[in-house]
């Protein structure tokens, strides 16, 4: 294993290979019976330089290890934001990577003036939401207040 980095991913014409590892790292771990296509491969690409999703990446030497994001594209309310897209590689789980995305997740919101960060689990995460301070709202659903 190399040197762990957490950061923002920069912008996809900066360094399309790790931008193209975090969409190909989280279709396979969010996902993982449906292999990702071209036009989904592209779609998640584009989604990646949109105004309102910032994504995070920790890489380990040259490999994306874990990613999420901060998606605010909700238009009506500017105090609620989502966490989406979170993964890390099944190899590297338990080592704190999907703890280290959702904190940077969360200060980016609290800098953003964001109330409430939701986010939607599988049934496999209730348990690592509940950790981190999350509370569930319905079946999938967790929130957590940021004031």
């Amino acid at each position: 294993m190399g040197q762990l980095d957490f950061s923002q991913l920069p912008p996809v014409a900066e360094n399309p290979d790790l931008a193209l590892q975090a969409v190909l790292l989280s279709c396979r771990e969010i996902t993982p019976s449906k292999t990702p296509d071209k036009e989904w491969i592209n779609k998640g690409v584009a989604c990646l330089d949109s105004v309102d999703i910032t994504t995070f990446i920790a890489v380990d030497g040259a490999r994306v290890v874990a990613t999420g994001g901060l998606d605010r594209s909700d238009p009506t309310d500017y105090e609620e934001a989502s966490i989406i897209d979170l993964a890390v590689a099944q190899s590297r789980r338990y080592e704190g990577l999907g703890r280290g995305i959702v904190e940077m997740v969360e200060a980016t919101a609290r800098q953003e003036g964001i109330k409430n960060l939701y986010a939607l689990s599988t049934m496999y995460a209730h348990g690592f939401y509940n950790r981190l301070g999350f509370l569930r709202v319905t079946g999938v659903d967790y929130v957590k207040s940021l004031r």
